[in-house]
């Protein structure tokens, strides 16, 4: 298929597109504006301070101990804040009536960009609410850091304050041993390297227990709360011209869709193209839809009643193109049949006729449909006599031969509906009707039964000079055209082209109704 035949089917099944487009927007955008709740987000801020140059002077071993610790990475912190230990804290601490689990599902934590800031986002239908949950959650997230934190600073400060202790008693001891010699100064040099070691212990002991007091003052202050927006004050959901336009490019996909959908699993022709695909053979006629009268002209020859009418002009424009294939002059018998019923083929051969008189041909008109003959009603003739009639022998074709009320044109009804009509159009006695309708016309136009429903048209097809198949858009099925086509193909008919009716009225009709319009209010002035 090429881009012109997708295109055509989207132009073809316009309105499933436009029908899902309009009910999927519409409905998203009611539902958005009067149905769906209003979702408000809050938002605070964490940053993780990093240690300043004095901290690590005062306590390098520790704090480098303690930064270089996988916790410390701030993706790691997101991970705890969005743990459910922290939501049982917040829960907890505004004696909230929820679960942890349905907490953590209001919340949404991400680190901000590639900095030490991680973004707390809270959304909840009440604005005060989600403020408060925010708020609480970068409180609860500050406290228990810092608790986790100083516990180990405090932990390892205690023990190191029981090591000074120890030290110092060693030191007193050790003074209170040495008695006067300290005093005066007189020790050896083993007693000065005793005292000298403890004293040194001592004031080690001292001075790390100074570096770990400090590192729990600097732990408390490296979690910040940097915002704190306040009760928001517009909802961040729904949003109506989003969840809109969201929906139109949705269900136009959709309507596409089925669009598609519907177009594969119709199996009715549509297009001339379809037609001329199937068919494999050239349009000759598109006779455009009707809605008014359609019911109607089944039995009405538009050329008589409405001879300036759309209608009217394709069956001249019929007319021209069946002139311009018979260039040779080789073609006076033509049959027109269809795969199925309803098709027009009775409307179609009356209304050529017609036109085909007016250009001043003599034409004949048989319906040779001896099942459910449509024909004579359209001149408003009787059936008692007919082709069945000349066929049995009770008379002969003259004398069965009906005048239509016009110049050039006679009508050949089928007459009685014999018991066996597939027999009477095989004979012999056919055969002899059709040449000398030959002799007596300058056109002949057969109006046959179905090719599926009978084999009627499968006897004559050989017989004559041309079928033209008959398809009604939007009725005739793709699967019968192509088995119609195959039926003739094997009996040796020749397929001149197709007519298909019903067609919805293109551009090119347009100036017709253009001077149509014009000479009608001419009139009416």
């Amino acid at each position: 298929m090429e881009l012109r035949d997708y295109l055509n089917i989207v132009k073809r099944r316009r309105w499933w597109v436009i029908s899902t487009v309009l009910l999927a927007t519409a409905a998203t955008l009611i539902y958005s504006l009067f149905f769906q709740p209003q979702i408000y987000q809050a938002v605070s801020q964490v940053v993780i301070k990093e240690q300043p140059a004095a901290a690590s002077a005062l306590a390098r071993d520790l704090l480098e101990e303690l930064s270089t610790q996988p916790e410390r990475s701030v993706q790691t912190q997101v991970e705890l804040i969005k743990s459910k230990p922290l939501a049982e804290r917040v829960v907890r601490a505004l004696q909230l009536e929820m679960s942890p689990e349905r907490l953590m599902g209001k919340i949404m934590v991400e680190p901000l960009g590639k900095t030490n800031i991680i973004n707390i986002r809270v959304t909840d239908d009440n604005p005060v609410v989600a403020r408060d949950l925010a708020m609480e959650y970068a409180r609860q997230y500050q406290d228990w850091r810092i608790e986790e934190s100083a516990r180990g600073l405090r932990s390892a400060a205690s023990e190191m304050m029981d090591k000074s202790r120890e030290a110092e008693e060693d030191v007193r001891d050790l003074s209170r041993q040495l008695g006067d010699k300290v005093s005066s100064k007189d020790l050896s040099e083993e007693d000065k390297l005793k005292l000298q070691n403890a004293v040194s212990k001592y004031l080690e002991s001292e001075q790390e227990l100074r570096k770990l007091t400090v590192a729990e003052e600097l732990v408390r202050g490296q979690y910040e709360i940097l915002l704190d927006e306040g009760v928001p004050a517009q909802p961040v959901s729904p949003r109506p011209a989003r969840n809109a336009a969201l929906a139109f490019f949705a269900s136009l996909l959709l309507g596409l869709g089925l669009a598609f959908l519907v177009d594969y699993l119709d199996d009715t022709i549509d297009t001339r193209e379809e037609a001329e695909r199937l068919a494999e053979a050239p349009i000759l006629g598109e006779i455009p839809r009707e809605e008014e009268g359609r019911e109607e002209r089944r039995s009405v020859i538009v050329m008589v009643t409405s001879p300036k009418s759309s209608t009217a002009e394709s069956f001249r424009a019929l007319r021209t193109n069946i002139q311009f294939i018979n260039y040779e002059q080789d073609i006076k018998l033509l049959m027109f049949t269809s795969a199925g019923p309803e098709a027009g083929k009775s409307f179609t051969v009356a209304n050529l006729g017609v036109a085909l008189a007016e250009a001043g041909h003599r034409v004949l008109v048989i319906c040779a449909d001896m099942r459910k003959p449509n024909l004579h009603t359209f001149f408003h003739l009787d059936n008692k006599t007919g082709l069945s009639t000349v066929l049995i022998g009770k008379a002969s074709l003259e004398e069965c031969l009906r005048s239509s009320g016009m110049a050039n044109l006679k009508v050949l009804t089928s007459g009685p509906l014999p018991p066996n009509p597939s027999e009477l159009l095989g004979s012999r006695r056919m055969n002899e009707v059709l040449e000398r309708a030959r002799q007596i016309a300058d056109v002949v136009l057969l109006d046959t039964p179905p090719v599926l429903a009978t084999s009627d048209a499968a006897v004559l097809g050989p017989r004559v000079d041309g079928v033209v198949m008959v398809l009604s858009a939007g009725s005739s099925r793709r699967d019968e055209t192509r088995k119609t086509r195959v039926l003739l193909e094997q009996v040796k008919t020749r397929i001149l082209g197709v007519v298909l009716n019903n067609v919805r009225e293109t551009h090119s009709y347009g100036y017709y109704y253009y001077y149509s319009y014009g000479e009608r209010r001419g009139k009416r002035k």
